[in-house]
């Protein structure tokens, strides 16, 4: 898996489970999903951070 697909599938699954908590039935559904929204969120920012930057967004000319 690449990590371009790797940030799509975790951003797809944040707005799933938000969607979820949104809808859930009882406060318990609430905070299962919205629990997973924010686990799901914590993995992204990790892989988003072990990304290289851009020459072009470091203040470096390519």
């Amino acid at each position: 898996m690449t990590v371009e697909s790797d940030i799509e599938y975790l951003s797809r699954r944040i707005e799933e489970e938000r969607e979820k908590a949104e809808h859930a039935d009882n406060p318990a559904g609430y905070r299962i999903h919205t629990d997973f929204a924010r686990e799901y969120e914590r993995r992204l920012q990790a892989l988003i951070a072990d990304q290289p930057v851009p020459a072009s967004m470091n203040g470096h000319v390519a």
